[in-house]
């Protein structure tokens, strides 16, 4: 694969990954070291999750002023693996890519609790990682765009709302428009779901296959 069409996450944007880890160092959030995806593929069908987890038997590098990378292409990983079949019955085998919008290692829950941290600056230091993830985003200039949490959508600004003259959920403020059964951002058609490869019974899998089927055709997305 052409060096040309990938984005080395590292070289895009770990400088300034490691600079908000160093900053917040003597925070409980900043014990484990950030990690990201070695590349992402450009111009073509984008996954995005919410944050890398931590699997049973991982054991988590603790923060050393270093950045950790993984494969999203593995086919025989167990996670990212199920991505490679989804894709291959979604007619877009070896066109897709995948990235979080957060690096920091956790499950949803402990996302949730740095969200309301106010106090300990939580909030701050989820803010200034979406803000690289939204370099990211627009770096890799997708086809086509799958959110595949329900968080990670909040975290796009989709569910933004404005009470007594204040705006709330921001976030990454992307600009969302509601087209159809879908959402357009500056002309690329979204889907807001779950994640495809967990929690999905066999209806819901086939219902998303075929939206994406649909949704490439409508927009005649040849990749």
């Amino acid at each position: 694969m052409s060096k040309n069409n990938l984005i080395i996450t590292s070289e895009q944007i770990g400088d300034e990954i490691i600079k908000i880890w160093n900053f917040y160092s003597d925070k409980y959030f900043c014990e484990i070291s950030p990690l990201i995806p070695k590349f992402i593929k450009k111009k073509s069908i984008l996954f995005i999750g919410l944050n890398p987890s931590i699997r049973k038997n991982d054991k988590p590098e603790k923060y050393n002023k270093k950045l950790y990378t993984y494969d999203v292409r593995a086919e025989k990983d167990v996670y990212f693996g199920r991505f490679w079949n989804f894709a291959e019955k979604a007619n877009f085998k070896n066109k897709w890519t995948h990235f979080d919008l957060l690096f920091l290692r956790s499950d949803q829950k402990y996302v949730e609790k740095l969200i309301k941290d106010k106090k300990e600056c939580g909030d701050v230091f989820i803010r200034k990682q979406l803000q690289l993830s939204k370099k990211l985003l627009e770096l890799s200039k997708p086809k086509m765009i799958i959110i595949s949490n329900k968080l990670a959508g909040k975290l796009t600004g989709k569910d933004k709302f404005e009470k007594k003259g204040k705006i709330y959920d921001e976030w990454m403020n992307l600009k969302f428009e509601k087209f159809d059964d879908h959402y357009l951002l500056n002309e690329i058609p979204v889907i807001f779901s779950r994640q495809p490869n967990h929690f999905f019974s066999k209806k819901e899998m086939n219902e998303l296959i075929e939206k994406i089927i649909k949704i490439k055709k409508q927009y005649k997305i040849f990749i």
